[in-house]
């Protein structure tokens, strides 16, 4: 979602004389404060996260004019409301940008739902929001809640150095 990519983008480092955005996962993937749906909520989410990949898988192998960048680049700039080029407007038609942007419209709309916040918003309030998040988030932690995002595959592996890490940490006099 584009609140994922306001937070990658803040807490990232940059690369090369250009500052290319680059993604840490410690910074940008394990400190994310993920929203905690319900299920019907979080079913729906990836429900629409299956058709944008399968959107994407489908528009790659139509043609070898279709890349993952050429698509984002002409999602950005319909989004921008600006022209096309021959070769972007091809690219438009072969993979059907509309369609893809619409999609993770949907998206942000359900991402934000899920966290309760209104949509759409600034990225700098986006940003204020989910730093906010993550302070409360850590805290939580503090206290030992944990909000695993994949509960079935998690809390056998790690549950248990997670409640002894909280356990040290409510023993000590620091």
């Amino acid at each position: 979602s584009s609140l994922h990519v306001t937070w990658a983008l803040a807490a990232g480092s940059r690369l090369g004389i250009d500052g290319t955005p680059r993604y840490n996962k410690g910074a940008c993937f394990e400190a994310f404060p993920f929203p905690d749906p319900v299920s019907k909520l979080r079913t729906k989410i990836a429900d629409v996260a299956t058709l944008i990949d399968n959107h994407r898988k489908a528009a790659l192998a139509r043609s070898d004019k279709v890349g993952m960048t050429t698509m984002y680049n002409v999602v950005d700039r319909l989004r921008a409301g600006t022209p096309l080029s021959k070769a972007e407007r091809e690219v438009h038609e072969l993979a059907a940008c509309g369609t893809l942007r619409d999609l993770h419209d949907d998206l942000d709309r359900l991402v934000a739902e899920a966290y309760d916040w209104p949509w759409p918003e600034t990225p700098a309030a986006i940003l204020d929001r989910l730093v906010a998040l993550h302070d409360q988030r850590v805290e939580e932690e503090r206290a030992g809640k944990v909000r695993w995002l994949r509960p079935d595959y998690q809390i056998a592996r790690f549950a248990k150095a997670t409640e002894a890490g909280a356990e040290a940490e409510a023993g000590s006099t620091d």
